[in-house]
Formats: structure tokens, sequence, C-alpha cells
């Protein structure tokens, strides 16, 4: 009976742990996702937020996508 209830406790405590490392690995996944934010804030004296409309936040999105594929192509001509 004794051995029974030692592999039942151990076994709660491996559940528990697992658990704990799939939360960790579920978190970590999430933030890796997140996106850069794009910068919407005017580099003046006063740090306020500028109206967008729907077009230039479309157009802020594009240039950034240029500019990420740009660097792309610059690492790999450095490369070869």
């Amino acid at each position: 009976m004794r051995a029974a209830e030692k592999l039942a406790a151990k076994n709660k405590i491996l559940r528990k742990e697992n658990e704990g490392l799939r939360s960790a690995i579920f978190k970590e996944k999430r933030k890796r996702k997140r996106k850069k934010a794009l910068n919407f804030y005017n580099k003046g004296e006063k740090e306020e937020a500028e109206i967008h409309q729907k077009r230039t936040l479309q157009d802020k999105k594009l240039q950034a996508a240029i500019a990420r594929e740009e660097k792309i192509k610059e690492t790999a001509e450095k490369k070869a």
C-alpha cells in the first residue's frame, strides 16, 4: 500500500511540474508573437499622440514591411 501512495504522490508532483513547464512555454510563444509597436507619436517637444486615419496606418505598416524586407536583403547580400 505504501508503494502505491508513493507512486501516486510522485505522479502528482510530476504532473504539476509538467503543467508549469507547459504554461511557461505557452507564455514564451505568446511573447514572441507580439509585433513591434509602430511609432505613432510626434517626435517634437510635446509627446502627443497623432490622429491617424485608416489610410495613414496602412501606409505606416507598409513602410515598416518594406524596411524589414530591405534589411533582410542587406543581410543576405552581406552573407553572399
